[in-house]
């Protein structure tokens, strides 16, 4: 009787460490997403002029351009948030193609990049 009763507790505990540990998990995804939100309202938009959105790529271009010379070193994670008009997938390869183009110039940073103008 008393090996069963002990099983019990021990069963209960590893029970409620799983739970415990899955709720942290819950917890950080939430703090992260808090910090990511609060970091997108505090940034500084530049006065870069907003334009209706134009399919035109040599156009998406020179806003891109404008937009990181006015933000020199921004992160490549700003362009897409600023950017949001345009395919994620879409503006990653025209960023790639830019700096291959000498437009920009792309340094890594994290699991990022930082954008200069040239």
């Amino acid at each position: 009787m008393g090996w069963i009763l002990l099983l019990l507790v021990v069963a209960g505990c590893f029970w409620l460490y799983r739970e415990l540990r899955c709720l942290e998990g819950e917890i950080l995804t939430e703090i992260a997403q808090d910090k990511e939100t609060r970091r997108s309202e505090n940034a500084v938009t530049p006065s870069v002029p907003s334009q209706d959105v134009v399919n035109d790529e040599d156009s998406q271009q020179r806003r891109i351009v404008a937009f990181v010379a006015s933000l020199p070193g921004c992160a490549q994670k700003e362009v897409y948030a600023h950017f949001s008009e345009i395919d994620r997938d879409n503006l990653q390869n025209l960023l790639r193609g830019m700096a291959n183009d000498g437009l920009l110039r792309r340094e890594r940073a994290g699991n990022s990049y930082r954008l200069y103008p040239v």
